[in-house]
């Protein structure tokens, strides 16, 4: 497994592959660069087999020293394979070297095995973002580098 540098237009059709990501099939190129283009954006894509496996976006949101992770995923057929660890690993050697103290990472409540993900790897929860339903409470996650 290797990890490449994308563009929002070719991310857009790995993300389609994504089943967690039904809501975000909606959201068009243009959306994406109004969002990330002017925060020093990062999308990276795990090729696994020659296939795109997974996929990692992050950016400058908060502007207070920390590069976001704003979407992650990996592919159905591709999971348990360490592909987000590798996906993590790349993001965050890439913002230390960009001078990123620490990395930061909204997810739902219902996420579970990001949430375990996070958890196992020392992510620390910084706040939680209640909505009407318990399944899409957000849980803000924040890593030192």
């Amino acid at each position: 497994m290797i990890v490449e540098t994308y563009t929002i237009s070719q991310l857009l059709k790995i993300i389609d592959q994504v089943p967690e990501f039904d809501r975000a099939k909606n959201e068009r190129e243009s959306e994406y660069r109004e969002r990330i283009d002017t925060r020093d954006p990062l999308i990276l894509v795990s090729i696994t087999d020659q296939m795109p496996s997974g996929f990692l976006v992050a950016f400058d949101k908060y502007q207070d020293g920390s590069y976001y992770c704003w979407r992650v995923g990996v592919l159905p057929d591709f999971r348990r394979q360490g592909i987000l660890s590798s996906l993590i690993d790349t993001y965050t050697r890439i913002a230390e070297e960009k001078g990123y103290s620490k990395l930061k990472f909204i997810t739902r409540n219902s996420c579970r095995g990001m949430l375990s993900f996070a958890i196992k790897h020392n992510w620390n929860i910084v706040e939680v973002l209640p909505k009407e339903e318990i399944d899409d409470f957000r849980i803000l996650f924040e890593k030192e580098i």
